[in-house]
């Protein structure tokens, strides 16, 4: 019961009147939204939505774990940037569990930055966050920012994409 509310929490990140989460009898996934009157099968909604679900199901699947994210931020609208790192990043804490995620998006990399500000410099986030950034010119360049690096980098506009 505590994770099926938890899971219901972060998903109100996208959609603020789900009320619950069904797996139906043909093993599809549908959504009781205060909006309806009757339920919504998961995949009508958009894929910002789809996308988050299928994190915190990785990230319910792998706890303690590592993994990978490609293009994080594909189907996200940058006005949920902040709450969907948030929830990732909190889960990924609390279950010690390593996120690696893609992403071209400055947008996305800033609210990154952003969250793990607010999350304070006593929190394990800042710690362990890193930007690794790659680059082909004649050769392939890669540099790891640890938090301040690129929090800084940030600041001074410098392009981590």
């Amino acid at each position: 019961k505590l994770f099926e509310k938890s899971f219901i929490e972060n998903l109100r990140i996208f959609i603020p009147t789900i009320e619950q989460v069904f797996i139906t009898s043909d093993n599809g996934i549908e959504i009781r939204d205060k909006n309806f009157d009757r339920d919504v099968p998961l995949n009508q909604y958009g894929e910002g939505v789809n996308k988050l679900f299928r994190i915190l199901i990785l990230l319910t699947l792998h706890k303690g774990k590592t993994i990978l994210i490609d293009e994080i931020d594909a189907g996200i609208h940058y006005s949920r940037f902040k709450r969907f790192w948030s929830s990732i990043i909190n889960i990924a804490i609390k279950d010690n569990t390593q996120v690696i995620a893609t992403t071209h998006n400055e947008e996305c990399i800033n609210y990154f930055q952003e969250v793990i500000e607010d999350l304070g410099p006593e929190n394990a986030a800042q710690k362990n966050s890193r930007v690794v950034q790659m680059k082909q010119a004649n050769d392939l360049r890669i540099s790891c920012y640890e938090y301040e690096s690129f929090k800084t980098a940030i600041e001074d506009s410098f392009e981590l994409r």
